[in-house]
């Protein structure tokens, strides 16, 4: 819920110096997991095509002992459905890391899958903290594709639009004169934890979660 707070336009002026003020003492956030890496992924000794068909066999079957993300994320072919070919073009990517994937042909692209959550309003815990606390996170994730021979699967895993949900904060109203409370929500560097798992899953499912 969003409180918005509507005061006099003789009153705006400072007010409006005190959120900027506090915005510019937003709460730090911070990672705690591995290493960032820039590319996280797995070979595979299965051929691609059944690969990714046991992947796709196996997520879509109700398992309640998986993480959290694999509860809240939904997966697809690559470009979800009613999505364009082009829909990752104009997505935020800080620091760089989902851009290699983005350098990839649509014909490099078409054997990938995606795990999305479609109203981007459920989190999870994970790597980032603020305060000394972990901070809600969400994220979709691309499972590419690379078929190194014909019984060698390369697996990669991209992040796309990590976010976390800090709290709330003060900022100027959308509809009109005064404030209100928002999510502060930011943008942040992928995880290796999400990464990780996608890349785990995978190979549960390879050693024998699907059929052969």
């Amino acid at each position: 819920m969003v409180h918005v707070l509507r005061v006099p336009k003789s009153s705006l002026m400072p007010i409006a110096f005190a959120v900027a003020l506090a915005a510019c003492r937003q709460t730090p956030i911070s990672r705690h997991g591995p290493p960032q890496q820039a590319i996280v992924s797995r070979n595979y000794p299965r051929p691609m095509r059944e690969l990714r068909a046991a992947i796709l066999e196996q997520y879509q079957k109700p398992d309640g002992t998986r993480p959290e993300m694999f509860r809240v994320l939904v997966i697809s072919e690559q470009p979800p459905p009613g999505f364009s070919p082009d829909w990752l073009a104009a997505y935020v990517d800080p620091g760089g890391y989902f851009e290699p994937y983005r350098r990839l042909t649509l014909a490099e692209q078409a054997n990938d899958l995606v795990l999305r959550e479609a109203t981007e309003d459920r989190y999870w815990l994970s790597e980032y903290e603020a305060n000394g606390r972990p901070v809600r996170f969400h994220c979709a994730l691309i499972i590419h594709f690379i078929e190194r021979s014909p019984t060698t699967t390369e697996v990669q895993v991209f992040e796309l639009v990590p976010t976390v949900w800090v709290g709330e904060k003060w900022a100027m109203s959308r509809e009109g004169p005064g404030f209100g409370r928002y999510h502060d929500i930011r943008f942040v560097e992928p995880t290796v934890r999400e990464r990780v798992a996608v890349l785990d899953l995978v190979s549960a499912t390879a050693a024998g979660g699907g059929k052969r």
